[in-house]
Order: structure tokens, then C-alpha cells, then sequence
């Protein structure tokens, strides 16, 4: 007999029983001790594609960002990978595991929240994500829309210098603060 329309992961409790022209028996019993198997379960899959991953808040120096764990399907998400980049497409600028400790099977839609630090005041990043099980890594998120950082007072400049000057001019260069 065929049990379908299961999604992955399902679980069943199997017990059975015989039938004649004289009546049924008894059922097999999942607590019979000499019945070894009446627990089964489908395989699990790799989790489905993530959204992108939303922007929060941010500071001159990092953005947080929020992610919503995609369906598992039928294994739980153990982790999530956040990508960060300047450009459009994503470019490993950051990369940044995420473990998801203690998640069942029901964590779809589950919010994990992580800060990037170290970016650069007053720029544009883009994110993606990808989220892990047991079996394996889901399809890259699409990229999210663009979240800029704060804008910050610039660095202290190096010293100026010259090296041309001329009896009506002098040349005055200075490096700019990165």
C-alpha cells in the first residue's frame, strides 16, 4: 500500500490488521514489543529558497539586517549564510555565518537578525542569503534592495606638501582620508 501526497519529512505511525470472511484480528500494535518498525518517514529534502534578506537599521559603520528562514522541508535550517556586497551582483565584500541553533521542522518564517560591521560610511550594499540542513544548501536568495549606511564627519587628512613652487606660486597637494 501506498501512502502518497507527503511532503518531505512527513511522519507516519503505521499499525495494520487482517481481515477474513470470519472478521477482522487484532491490529498490529505500535506498542508490541516484537514489532520493530511502525514509525516512517519520508526523506527530507534541501530547505526552499530564502527571501531576501530585509535592512532594519543602520549606523555610519554597519547595517542589521533580517532574514526569515525558508521552509525546511523536512530537515530543520541549521544555519544561514548573509552576503554582503557594494554592487549589484553580489560580490563576497562580506560573508557571515549565521547558526540556528534548535529549530524544528515548523521554522519557516522564523526571523534571525545580524549585524555587518565594518562597512564604509555613506555607501549602498545589497544582500543575499542561503539557508543549510541536514541535507544540504537552498537555492541563493534574490538580491535585496539596496540599504546605505549613515554618512560620517571624513577622516583626518595627512599633512599637505608641495613640491613645485615657483617665485609667484606654490603647489599645495594633501592625500585624502580612506
Amino acid at each position: 500500500y501506498t501512502i502518497d501526497a507527503l511532503g518531505p519529512g512527513s511522519r507516519i505511525n503505521a499499525e495494520v490488521r487482517a481481515a477474513n470472511v470470519v472478521g477482522f484480528g487484532e491490529w498490529s500494535g505500535s506498542r508490541d514489543a516484537e514489532y520493530v518498525k511502525t514509525h516512517f518517514e519520508t526523506d527530507p529534502l534541501k530547505p526552499l529558497q530564502p527571501k531576501p534578506p530585509s535592512h532594519v537599521t543602520q549606523t555610519a559603520r554597519s547595517l542589521v539586517w533580517r532574514m526569515a528562514l525558508p521552509h525546511p522541508m523536512g530537515s530543520p535550517v541549521h544555519m544561514i549564510k548573509l552576503r554582503v556586497a557594494i554592487k549589484e551582483p553580489i560580490q563576497d565584500l562580506k560573508e557571515i555565518e549565521i547558526p540556528v541553533p534548535g529549530m524544528d521542522e515548523k521554522c519557516e518564517g522564523f526571523e534571525v537578525v545580524q549585524e555587518v560591521t565594518g562597512l564604509e560610511p555613506g555607501m549602498s550594499y545589497f544582500a543575499d542569503c542561503v539557508a543549510y540542513n541536514a541535507v544540504g544548501e537552498s537555492p541563493w536568495s534574490e538580491i535585496s534592495a539596496f540599504a546605505r549606511t549613515d554618512p560620517d564627519r571624513p577622516l583626518k587628512p595627512d599633512p599637505p606638501f608641495s613640491k613645485i613652487q615657483t617665485p609667484h606660486t606654490i603647489d599645495v597637494r594633501w592625500t585624502l582620508p580612506y
